[in-house]
């Protein structure tokens, strides 16, 4: 927040406030989220009901900027399947449902002991997101938080939803949770996802901290690991 108030004191980012408050005005204000040891989620805010940012408007704005993004490609070889690590999925949602990998029992992509239905409207958020960006892929929603978990029990269900999902051979992992500490648990499973070639994205969190920089933590994102 802090860097996006000094930026309006520079006249050259008039123009990018001007669109983002556009954007902003139709979207779904989202912070990643990390936990704490109360098991509260951090810095976490939601400010209108929308699912998802038009991402057409972004796109189209960077492109005038000269950002060329990568398009997707529209005949892929594969289904592409994204597991999404968040606080659940709308079920009530037919655009966000429509892509949804569907087990037996739906107990099985619930972690948190809440059941799979999003009461946060992060994972509902970010699902939105990715289908707004790749219609095509498919998605496998897990929840693993519960806001009245302590933080080392929403770790652990972090952990057993990405084992799950490793092992039904998921192409993409999302997550947009984390930490300031590492895990034995997590990592030996993210190593696991690395060996089967799954790539794993993850938050950066919301410390204002440059994980470029090797004194700044956040994991899993910190891992060094190459997926």
């Amino acid at each position: 927040r802090k860097e996006l108030n000094d930026l309006q004191n520079n006249p050259d980012a008039i123009e990018k406030f001007a669109f983002l408050n556009k954007v902003i005005e139709n979207s779904l204000i989202d912070t990643n989220h990390s936990y704490d040891n109360t098991g509260k989620i951090n810095n976490y805010n939601f400010e209108s009901s929308q699912t998802c940012i038009k991402l057409s408007h972004i796109r189209n704005f960077l492109e005038r900027k000269g950002v060329k993004l990568p398009s997707i490609p529209a005949n892929l070889k594969k289904d592409i399947t994204i597991a999404v690590i968040d606080t659940g999925i709308d079920l009530k949602n037919p655009y966000l449902t429509k892509r949804m990998i569907i087990p037996r029992d739906l107990k099985e992509l619930d972690f948190s002991g809440r059941g799979l239905q999003d009461q946060q409207g992060h994972g509902s958020h970010v699902t939105g997101l990715i289908l707004a960006v790749f219609p095509q892929a498919k998605i496998l929603p897990l929840n693993y938080y519960n806001p009245k978990a302590s933080g080392k029990q929403n770790l652990e269900a972090t952990v057993a939803a990405l084992n799950y999902a490793i092992n039904q051979n998921v192409d993409i992992i999302n997550y947009s949770g984390g930490g300031p500490e590492a895990n034995v648990d997590e990592l030996r499973a993210l190593k696991k996802a690395e060996k089967k070639g799954i790539l794993i994205v993850a938050a950066a969190g919301n410390e204002r901290s440059n994980l470029d920089n090797n004194r700044n933590s956040f994991f899993p994102a910190s891992y060094k690991l190459n997926n």
